[in-house]
C-alpha cells in the first residue's frame, strides 16, 4: 500500500504541476477530461478494494456490516442498540449484504469521491491540483478511516452548494442525505446561521469569532463545552481510552490562516463573498476545535472550500499556488517518513 501511495503522490503532483504550467495549452484542454476521470476511477479503485485491515476502522465497519445483516428492518429502524445510529448508512449495509463488503467499499468510495471530483471539477481553474490538495490532506483520513464522515462530507457540500445557489429544495433533500450518514451534518444549520448573518452585518460575526479566539487562547478546554450538545454516540466515541490523548496537530490551523491572509491580499469584495466567509469560519473552527477529535470534523469539512478557492483565479495567483504545492509536498512526505518509520 505504501507503494501506490508514492506513486499515487507522484502522478498528482506531476499532473498538478502541468496544470500550473499549461493550463492555456491545447494539450491541457484536449486531455483534461479524461485525465481528471482517469484520476478519480483510480482514488476510487484504491480506496474501494483496499485491504480490510489497512486502515483504523475498516475491521469495525467489516463487523458490523456482517451484524446488520443478520438483522431484520424492524430491528434495524426501531430496536439497534449499537454505536452507529444513523440509519441511512445502516440501510445501506442492509442493502449491500447480500452483495458482500467489498462491493459496499466500492460503492461508498464512488459516491464519495465521485461527487468531490464534480465538485472541484465544476468549480474551480485548476482541478488537479484541488485534487492533489485533498490527497495530501484527507484523502486517507475520509475514503480509508471516516467512511460515514466521506459520504455525509460530501453530501453536506451539495447542501451548502445548493442553499448558496438559492435551490433551497434541493439543499434540504441533501441535508436530509447527509444526516441519514453522519451526525455531523447539523453543522450546515450552524453555517447557514452564520453565513446569513454574515450577509447582513458582518461586523458581528467578527466580534463572535475574535471573541471565540480570545477564550480559546485563555481556556483550552472551551470545546468541551460542546460535548453534552453533542449526539451520545460521538460522546462515547470521544471519551474513548485510546482518543484521549490525540493531539489534532498545528498545520491545517496555520496553512488555514496562511489561505486567508492570501485571500485578504487579493482584495476581494468580502461582504457576501461565501468562500472568503468559508475560509474565515474554517480558520476560527480549528481554533476552537483544537486537539478535540470530534469536533476536527467540522473545519475538516469546511476545508473544502479553501481547496474552491486555490483553484479560482479570483482568489490567488499562480506564485501562490505553486509555494502551496511545495508547502503540501513537503508535509506529504514528511509525514509519511514518519509514518513508515
Amino acid at each position: 500500500m505504501q507503494i501506490i501511495f508514492i506513486n499515487v503522490f507522484i502522478l498528482l503532483l506531476v499532473t498538478a504541476i502541468f496544470e500550473l504550467k499549461c493550463y492555456n495549452s491545447s494539450i491541457y484542454k484536449t486531455y483534461k477530461n479524461n485525465a481528471f476521470i482517469i484520476i478519480i476511477i483510480l482514488l476510487i479503485s484504491i480506496a474501494g478494494f483496499r485491504e480490510i485491515g489497512s486502515d483504523n476502522d475498516s475491521k469495525m465497519y467489516h463487523a458490523m456490516f456482517n451484524e446488520t445483516g443478520n438483522m431484520s428492518y424492524n430491528d434495524l429502524l426501531f430496536n439497534n442498540s449499537g454505536r452507529v445510529k444513523e440509519i441511512g448508512y445502516l440501510l445501506l449495509n442492509k442493502v449491500f449484504n447480500s452483495l458482500g463488503f467489498r462491493a459496499f467499499l466500492f460503492f461508498c468510495a464512488t459516491v464519495s469521491l465521485g461527487i468531490k471530483g464534480y465538485l472541484f471539477y465544476r468549480f474551480t481553474r485548476f482541478p488537479f491540483i484541488s485534487i492533489f490538495i485533498y490527497f495530501v490532506l484527507f484523502f486517507y483520513l475520509r475514503e480509508f478511516t471516516q467512511i460515514r464522515d466521506a459520504l455525509a462530507t460530501s453530501f453536506i457540500l451539495l447542501c451548502l452548494m445548493m442553499y448558496i445557489k438559492k435551490r433551497y429544495l434541493y439543499s434540504g433533500l441533501f441535508f436530509l442525505i447527509a444526516i441519514s450518514f453522519h451526525s455531523i451534518a447539523i453543522m450546515c444549520i450552524g453555517v447557514i446561521a452564520l453565513w446569513e448573518i454574515y450577509k447582513i452585518k458582518s461586523f458581528f460575526c467578527y466580534i463572535f469569532f475574535a471573541i471565540v479566539v480570545a477564550l480559546k487562547i485563555y481556556m483550552p478546554g472551551l470545546d468541551y463545552l460542546s460535548n453534552p450538545m453533542l449526539p451520545s454516540q460521538l460522546t462515547v466515541y470521544l471519551t474513548e481510552n485510546s482518543l484521549r490523548s490525540l493531539n489534532t496537530g498545528y498545520f491545517l490551523p496555520l496553512f488555514s490562516l496562511f489561505l486567508l491572509i492570501i485571500f485578504y491580499i487579493n482584495k476581494l469584495p468580502l461582504k457576501s463573498n461565501f468562500l472568503y466567509f468559508i475560509s474565515l469560519l474554517t480558520f476560527v473552527g480549528y481554533i476552537y476545535s483544537l486537539n478535540h477529535t470530534v469536533l476536527i470534523r467540522v473545519p475538516n469539512i469546511l476545508f473544502f472550500g479553501n481547496i474552491i478557492a486555490i483553484g479560482n483565479t479570483k482568489y490567488m495567483k499562480n506564485n501562490f499556488r505553486w509555494i502551496i504545492l511545495l508547502i503540501l509536498s513537503i508535509y506529504w512526505m514528511k509525514n509519511f517518513i514518519i509514518y513508515k518509520g
